[in-house]
């Protein structure tokens, strides 16, 4: 890469006039502008010349995205872009972001769904303070581990990656990366307020009853999942359109919109027991406590669903060879 940002094409000699004609020269002349199509390179779905749009626009004409045009062409230069400048790296911080929801929520959403069954056969929904304690500690090992997911995530040497996740240009502030580690960090308080709750004296401190310590712990977990949400999406997104998994990342990024709803209805659920519970409408308290049992199970499912999709972009990456020149 030349100091002015552009980045030279290095094909053999006989393949490059063959391709030159489509190779896509980028050049982003100023640290915080968008990297532009300085040349003539075709869209590849209509055939629009996209000469002097940002990478990260879309083509005026149909509405498909320049990278994506990029990426999926099959010049050398877009064969060489697609790679990372750390494809390992990248990997292995989105596996442990997989891996840290997949604790986070197990921990979070299992009490719930079993405590709605006992509670809706009549039983008591207490659970043993040793059994209490080791969830927690789970749930606050998830959200340490997803927390140094989006550390590890962070595209230092990608330049092309950098400037899809953090476009100042490009990106509302909410699709940002740093989004995503306020959303960890939010998950890590909520955890550790959680796990020394209850010993600390918080909840008596605050004059809270068990079901509503629950029920803000539910709505805080709530909120920075809702803080993450659309830098995670934006992340899945760019990574599956790298990896050429398309339908995948489309699939992780469904199940991220759909574990936001299963928040808000365990949320719902729970603050609906809660309420029904004190005003002793007890012939009404079903309907919430199913709707809490019906968000805690589709919390696990779609947790379990982008953990699925995310394994195989990160297989895809890992097959990836280190290219610097991305």
């Amino acid at each position: 890469m030349d100091p002015t940002g552009q980045i030279e094409s290095r094909t053999d000699s006989a393949a490059q006039p063959a391709a030159s004609a489509q190779q896509p020269a980028i050049r982003g002349l100023r640290r915080r502008e968008p990297l532009r199509l300085h040349d003539h390179f075709a869209c590849g779905r209509c055939g629009y010349d996209l000469l002097g749009l940002p990478v990260l626009s879309h083509c005026p004409e149909c509405g498909a995205s320049v990278m994506t045009s990029i990426v999926t062409s099959e010049v050398p230069y877009a064969l060489r872009m697609r790679a990372l400048a750390s494809p390992r790296r990248v990997a292995t911080g989105l596996a442990l972001l997989a891996a840290g929801f997949l604790l986070s929520l197990t921990a979070l959403a299992s009490p719930l769904g079993v405590r709605a069954i006992y509670q809706l056969n009549g039983l008591d929904p207490r659970p043993a303070p040793t059994l209490q304690f080791t969830v927690d500690l789970l749930l606050l090992t998830g959200t340490l581990v997803t927390l140094l997911g989006t550390l590890v995530v962070s595209p230092r040497r990608d330049r092309l990656l950098r400037e899809e996740l953090t476009s100042r240009v490009a990106l509302g502030w909410w699709q940002r990366l740093p989004m995503l580690r306020i959303g960890a960090f939010m998950g890590v308080l909520g955890a550790t307020a959680k796990l020394l709750g209850e010993p600390a004296g918080l909840m008596t401190a605050s004059a809270l009853m068990p079901d509503a310590w629950m029920l803000v712990v539910l709505a805080w977990f709530l909120l920075a999942g809702a803080t993450a949400e659309r830098a995670l999406t934006r992340l899945i997104s760019v990574l599956g359109r790298r990896s050429r998994l398309f339908l995948e990342g489309a699939h992780a990024r469904q199940s991220v919109d759909v574990l936001i709803l299963a928040a808000g209805a365990a949320v719902i659920g729970r603050a609906g027991t809660t309420f029904m519970h004190r005003a002793d409408a007890s012939e009404w308290i079903i309907i919430p406590r199913a709707v809490w049992l019906v968000g805690g199970a589709m919390l696990l499912f779609s947790t379990m669903y982008l953990a699925a999709n995310c394994v195989w972009i990160i297989r895809a990456l890992w097959r990836l060879k280190s290219n610097p020149i991305s």
